[in-house]
């Protein structure tokens, strides 16, 4: 069974002060898409694992399945307007 080190996937930024003088609503905005495409791809990874573990059981699987591309579609929401609309 693959073992995940929920530690190491912690976004180094989640944590850094945000930079008063670079404009601190850009940056905050910065921070809060970080830190939502983080969550979305921790819950991806064990989504992934668990399919893993359980891939024997297809009713399990499928609702992995279901619940991965649920968050897909949440993490193109998220990144779509900045594919679009680049500053």
């Amino acid at each position: 069974m693959l073992r995940v080190d929920f530690a190491s996937l912690a976004h180094p930024l989640a944590d850094a002060p945000v930079d008063s003088a670079s404009g601190s609503s850009a940056s905050a905005a910065d921070k809060n898409f970080v830190l939502s495409a983080g969550n979305i791809l921790q819950v991806l990874l064990c989504l992934s694992n668990l399919t893993r573990e359980h891939a024997g059981d297809p009713g399990k699987v499928r609702v992995y399945a279901n619940l991965a591309d649920e968050k897909l579609q949440a993490l193109g929401k998220l990144i779509c307007p900045m594919l679009w609309n680049p500053t």
